[in-house]
């Protein structure tokens, strides 16, 4: 399985971000991400998400990733 490409960004609200590269994405579970991740389900634990053509899990942590150095 190829690494996760998404991080977590933050929340606004009741709604959760991720980030891919320079783009911010509001997830909710169901979503289908590039066609190729399905959001499980957001809890206090992370965010999980299923790498549909393997059908594993994977969870992102809810603890922000650090900015990547410029």
């Amino acid at each position: 399985m190829p690494p996760v490409p998404y991080r977590f960004a933050g929340t606004l609200g009741q709604q959760v971000f991720l980030a891919k590269d320079t783009a911010i994405i509001a997830v909710a579970p169901g979503e289908i991400l590039d066609q190729l991740y399905r959001v499980e389900s957001i809890d206090d634990r992370g965010i999980s998400l299923t790498y549909l053509p393997l059908g594993k899990t994977v969870v992102i942590d809810l603890q922000p990733a650090p900015a990547p150095p410029r």
